[in-house]
């Protein structure tokens, strides 16, 4: 906003239209990148980071970094719930995600709303429990989180 130039990593899409609007709406920034399984859909123009990995290997690193990111803020039970349970809670959550009530109270909050069904968040996090000790390694690399 001053004519500098400056950069930022990890800054969510909706962090940043609910805090800076102008940023977007007035072109001031440009988004180089995104992470995560899929595009935003306000900006499908800008690349996901997994798409310009060369290698196989490298894509494996960014899924596997970018898998908090999918998984956003969870709601999790205990250990041994039964499946009855987990079903119940599961729907439960998937009916608060649709509920108007509960979308209009988000669109006046400045909310998006954008859930993970808690199948595809066991599908991220067994494929994230089976990934490779070298692409584990990398992760860690990055994150400085080596030992």
């Amino acid at each position: 906003e001053r004519g500098e130039v400056e950069g930022i990593c990890g800054l969510s899409y909706t962090t940043l239209i609910a805090s800076s609007p102008g940023w977007i709406l007035d072109k001031k920034i440009n988004i180089l990148l995104q992470t995560g399984d899929k595009r935003h859909p306000a900006m499908q123009d800008v690349p996901l980071a997994v798409e310009k990995a060369k290698t196989e290997e490298g894509k494996a690193v960014l899924r596997l970094y970018s898998t908090p990111e999918e998984i956003g803020r969870p709601f999790v039970a205990p250990p041994n719930v039964p499946k009855d349970r987990v079903n119940a809670l599961r729907r439960a959550f998937d009916a608060t995600m649709k509920d108007k009530g509960f979308l209009e109270d988000a669109e006046k909050a400045h909310l998006e709303i954008d859930p993970v069904t808690g199948e595809d968040m066991e599908k991220l996090l067994k494929n994230a429990y089976v990934s490779p000790p070298a692409v584990v390694d990398k992760v860690k690399a990055v994150l400085g989180r080596e030992k």
